[in-house]
């Protein structure tokens, strides 16, 4: 899908480094996660990116992705799904978006800076950047790391969100606890049982509060009807999908917010708004999620979901700036090294 267009970067020749306006492609899994990723990442650059494309690789292929080969003729001069002229800026997100991406940064010759958002299991020198989670541990000279991911929630967003929605709430009694519920995954459990061991703790933290809760795309069925039947006759709004998603209003509105451990984005953008953040353990084998959310703590901007309401203040968690300070970075020098 085209969105825009933009002119490449021009190297710098001292002083300051030249506006960074890389036409830039963009092509994910096709996750509403990896999107996600992709466009906070090129907000945080102040980038359009010219393309925005999904794919999947089927049979064979999808098994052996990344390593494997493209099905014959997708990339290159008469390309079926992509041809030139090349970017200057290549985002991948995912493990079968990563061999096209290889693939258009082979086919450029050295032209197309290729950047890898998340661990694309792949060897690492076959990238010109990779960004990866610090709870991923994985290391090396092309590598940053951050605590929390791209996102596109910025104070003004939130303000504007919280504005619009305000007098749908007003007169719901306070505090107001924004609820983001996740769903099971790899390595999380998520049944009506926890569902109601939500419901309960909600009761203690806020018994009278009001609630402002959405579910994602990975939350059951069972799950979001366990919580609409607790919610009765409760001053509360739960959106389970559709349009005109409250996300952003609910966060802007939230006195605190309560997420559930199975999400690290929705962990993150949550911390990244400055307000009390309620983290509802799930069982299950997460280590890597217990490390993140050990990290999280650690920021003072999360506490786990148990007790009364308390309010507390931290600094907001926000990577947006280091990711694309990196980024920049990264790319400076290569068109640096391409011209000398």
């Amino acid at each position: 899908m085209i969105v825009g267009t933009v002119e490449p970067a021009a190297l710098t020749l001292g002083g300051a480094p030249p506006p960074f306006n890389p036409r830039a492609w963009v092509i994910t899994n096709g996750n509403r996660g990896s999107d996600a990723l992709a466009e906070g990442l090129l907000e945080a650059l102040g980038v359009t990116a010219e393309r925005l494309d999904h794919v999947r690789l089927s049979g064979p292929y999808g098994w052996m992705a990344p390593n494997g080969p493209l099905p014959f003729g997708h990339v290159g001069k008469r390309g079926k799904v992509f041809s030139p002229p090349w970017p200057d800026l290549i985002i991948s997100v995912g493990r079968t978006a990563a061999p096209y991406a290889l693939a258009i940064r082979k086919k450029a010759q050295g032209r197309t800076f290729a950047l890898s958002l998340l661990n694309p299991k792949t060897k690492p020198e076959k990238w010109d950047l990779i960004w990866t989670p610090a709870h991923d541990q994985l290391e090396g000279a092309n590598i940053v790391s951050t605590l929390t991911s791209p996102h596109r929630l910025t104070p003004q967003k939130l303000a504007a969100a919280a504005q619009a929605l305000y007098h749908e709430i007003a007169a719901m009694p306070r505090p107001w606890i924004t609820v983001l519920v996740g769903g099971p995954n790899g390595k999380y459990r998520f049944s009506p049982r926890l569902a109601r061991e939500l419901c309960s703790q909600l009761d203690t933290l806020a018994p009278g509060g009001s609630f402002l809760i959405t579910t994602s795309r990975r939350t059951p069925d069972s799950v979001a009807w366990t919580i609409k039947q607790w919610m009765g006759a409760k001053p509360a709004r739960l959106w389970m999908g559709g349009v005109d998603n409250p996300y952003l209003g609910f966060l802007g509105l939230a006195d605190a917010i309560v997420v559930t451990a199975d999400s690290v984005n929705m962990a993150g953008e949550a911390a990244s708004t400055g307000k009390p953040v309620y983290v509802l353990d799930l069982p299950g084998n997460a280590g890597k999620f217990r490390r993140f959310h050990k990290a999280l703590a650690e920021t003072r901007a999360t506490r786990l979901l148990g007790g009364p309401f308390e309010r507390w203040e931290y600094q907001p968690v926000n990577a947006n700036p280091e990711i694309a300070a990196a980024v920049k970075e990264a790319y400076y020098a290569w068109n640096r090294a391409r011209a000398a």
